[in-house]
């Protein structure tokens, strides 16, 4: 399904990421981990084509991004991947159901908010919201759309380990049947739940990368 083939991406003479190659299948959950500025949410912005100077090729499903028009590029962006990030977009003085039914049909909203038991928060103001609450809205944001990959970048990062774990929980029982990729700083909070660990590493001199690809 998302295929990179020996990509590398430099900023001026300094290599961010070099020869990397991997392929990630429908609907697997895979985690990405590695050093801060090892070039884990580079991988994220190749991937949603936020950066276009690079060299290899980075495919999804059968289409190379390069090629990609900008009205292909539009409902890429909008229906076939979705982000997931440490800061949410949701706005603190609508309540949850306010905020989801300006993007998406009400009938909708209340009837995934009741599958996963959280049709309590429908009628609370965000700003109210403790920290995985909100994390867990923002969440059902992106499973309202019709993506087929969802990018979690560090989504854990401002909670504690037994929240954090409860979230990637809450991320695979929504996506269940979606291709899930996480980037993270702590691999400990996923235990066995993920297909295929990806590992960046750097050496001491900082010009090559490294990747090693893992069935789990």
């Amino acid at each position: 399904m998302i295929s990179f083939k020996n990509v590398t991406y430099k900023i001026k003479n300094k290599i961010i990421l070099k020869d990397i190659t991997f392929n990630i299948k429908r609907h697997e959950k895979v985690l990405i981990v590695g050093p801060s500025g090892s070039g884990k949410t580079t991988i994220f912005n190749l991937l949603l084509k936020n950066i276009t100077t690079y060299s290899g090729e980075i495919t999804y499903g059968k289409e190379n991004l390069r090629c990609f028009s900008n009205n292909r590029l539009l409902h890429y962006r909008k229906n076939q991947v979705s982000v997931i990030s440490q800061n949410d977009d949701l706005f603190e003085n609508l309540t949850v159901l306010e905020n989801l039914t300006l993007f998406y049909y009400e009938k909708d909203v209340v009837n995934l908010l009741s599958q996963l038991s959280l049709s309590y928060l429908k009628d609370r103001y965000v700003y109210t919201l403790s920290g995985g609450e909100r994390q867990r809205i923002y969440i059902i944001k992106a499973a309202l759309s019709s993506c087929n990959v969802l990018l979690c970048d560090e989504i854990t990062s401002a909670l504690d380990k037994e929240n954090a774990k409860k979230i990637i929980e809450f991320v695979l029982n929504v996506f269940n049947d979606k291709t899930v990729i996480f980037i993270s700083h702590d691999p400990e909070i996923f235990d066995l739940k993920i297909d295929h660990l990806i590992k960046i590493d750097k050496n001491a001199f900082e010009k090559d990368v490294n990747i090693i690809f893992e069935n789990k």
